[in-house]
């Protein structure tokens, strides 16, 4: 799956609304989930944006899954293995303004994060 988006977004002075960033771009691939071995890789970019007068840089994430179905269609277990932010990318996605005892000036997004899940039916 591709999909890329352009927005536009002005206020009545002509200037760019905050938060809202001109391109956004998302491309996903991702097997069936119908077989034994799956998988998911997923890559996002978002352009730059800005909060009152402070540029919010544009950043690319990426995003894994693989996982392993242990029994049949009747009765299925999955183990997974999955990760947000693959590449741990430092990017801010807002400016801190609620925390005004803060010496960071910009909230940094979630950092890499890996985590193991076990599905199943019983």
């Amino acid at each position: 799956m591709f999909n890329y988006s352009y927005q536009n977004v002005t206020g009545q002075n002509g200037a760019q609304i905050d938060y809202s960033p001109h391109h956004k771009v998302n491309l996903v691939l991702n097997t069936d989930e119908r077989r034994r071995v799956m998988g998911y890789l997923a890559a996002h970019f978002v352009g730059e944006s800005q909060q009152a007068s402070a540029a919010i840089h544009s950043y690319t994430t990426l995003d894994a899954k693989i996982g392993y179905r242990v029994n049949g269609a009747e009765n299925p277990w999955t183990i997974s293995l999955a990760a947000t932010n693959l590449l741990d990318d430092r990017h801010s996605e807002y400016v801190d303004t609620v925390n005004v005892l803060s010496s960071a000036k910009y909230a940094e997004a979630q950092r890499r994060t890996l985590w193991l899940r076990v599905d199943g039916k019983f």
